[in-house]
Parts: C-alpha cells; structure tokens; sequence
C-alpha cells in the first residue's frame, strides 16, 4: 500500500499530524465478506481490527471517532467489513476498487447503523465490475457477485437516512487525456454522514493518481483526481462535521 500511494499517506501525515498505520493480513489477504473468497481456516480481522484500534487509543491517545479506514481491492472489501460490522469503531472508511457483495454472496452480519463512506471506482475495472455482477477476472477465477458502485453507494446512503439524488460534480480534466474522466456523487448533509461516489469513467483496477502506475493489465491509471488526497480531504470532513459513529 504505501508504493500503491506512493508513499502520499506519510507526506500528508507528517504535514497534517495524524498517525498512519498498515496493517498486513494473513498471507497478504483480508478475509472480508465474499464467501467464495474466503480462507480454508477464516481469520477473525474484525476482531484483529478492533485490537489495533485499541492499542493505538491506549498508547497514543487518539480521539475515538477519528480513526478512518481506507483500502484497495481486498482491502477495500475489508473497509466495507469494518462499515457493517463495527462502525461504532471508526468515523468512516473510503474503499478503492470495490463494491459490495450481493446479499446471497455476503457473510457479514450487517449493524445497519450509519457511517461515512466514500468509494472510488474505475468503470473499466477487469476485476471489480463498475455495474456489478462476477467478481473475478485476470486469472482469479469466479469470487462470487457484487453489487454494483451506484447499489452499493445507494446502500450506505440509505443508512445515513438520505432519500433524495446525490450532487453531481465533474473533475477538471488534469492527466492530459480524454480517455479517463471522474465525477462525483455525493450525498451530504449537516447532521448526516457523508457518502460519495466517485466514478473515475475509463479507469480500471487502480487507484487514481498520477505519482504510481500499475500493470496495464489492470486497465488505465487515472490522474484527474489525487486519490489519497481526496480521501484526507473526505475524513476531515467528517472530523469537522463530527457524525462519526467512534464511541
């Protein structure tokens, strides 16, 4: 994560004062909610989650709903555990290149309380399909069904106790192509959690930005958008609206 970043997380940290932590899952894997992509031997990373949180507010101190979670991938799909299962642990997550599981594919057991979420997804994702269905592709063979971004941002946003459409802001184009555009849609209101999609259109199974690369194979690295800063500037938000559900 931190070469996927580019190291971007550090930088910020050091310049806004906020502790950075990477946690590593067994054999590089966070069991998340897919059940057909779960280990042999499941680990409890809800529970591992919930220790590391512990420490770091014991040791260090730190303000109980100030603790965010972001990931990529599978760690995105960890993010969207964390949402359901132990929001009262975090102020909010945001999650790359993931949607969640269809209800028939999940088993999390979801808390349906409200938390801030942001999700940023590439329509031209190989593995993590925009409009949902097989997970999968590049080799991994079928990882049971997705909704897709709109379904899964529709769910959170639901929870929050939003009804209306989201607003719709489109990116400046800064990568010098047209072939990858973002727009957001975020729903937001004072009282409420904020939750936003952004929609990186052309972008594939990356995580957008223009400092870090990844194989082509995983289609087009988008950089209209600095994503690490984009999903600070999201948790302080949060912090200032202070809707985080952290005891």
């Amino acid at each position: 994560m931190r070469v996927l970043t580019a190291y971007e997380f550090e930088t910020l940290a050091d310049r806004n004062n906020f502790i950075v932590v990477y946690p590593d899952g067994v054999g590089r894997y966070w069991n998340a909610c897919r059940k057909r992509a779960g280990q042999a031997s499941p680990t409890d990373d809800t529970g591992f989650m919930r220790a590391l949180i512990k420490r770091f507010r014991t040791s260090y101190g730190i303000s109980a709903s100030h603790v965010f979670v972001m990931g990529f991938s599978n760690g995105g799909q960890m993010a969207y555990r964390l949402a359901l299962e132990a929001p009262e642990e975090i102020g909010g997550i945001a999650a790359v290149a993931a949607n969640l599981p269809t209800p028939g594919d999940s088993s999390c057991t979801e808390t349906e309380r409200p938390v801030a979420v942001m999700i940023v997804n590439g329509t031209a994702d190989p593995s993590n399909p925009y409009a949902g269905g097989r997970l999968g592709g590049l080799g991994f063979g079928n990882r049971g069904q997705v909704r897709s971004s709109i379904e899964t941002a529709t769910y959170f946003s639901r929870l929050a106790g939003y009804n209306g459409l989201p607003n719709i802001v489109r990116y400046p184009e800064r990568d010098g192509g047209a072939d990858t555009w973002v727009e957001r849609a975020t729903w937001d209101a004072a009282q409420l959690p904020e939750v936003s999609l952004y929609t990186v259109h052309g972008g594939g199974h990356t995580i957008p930005q223009g400092k870090y690369k990844l194989r082509r194979i995983l289609g087009p690295t988008a950089a209209d958008i600095d994503c690490m800063e984009e999903v600070w500037q999201f948790f302080v938000r949060q912090m200032r609206k202070g809707t985080g559900t952290g005891l």
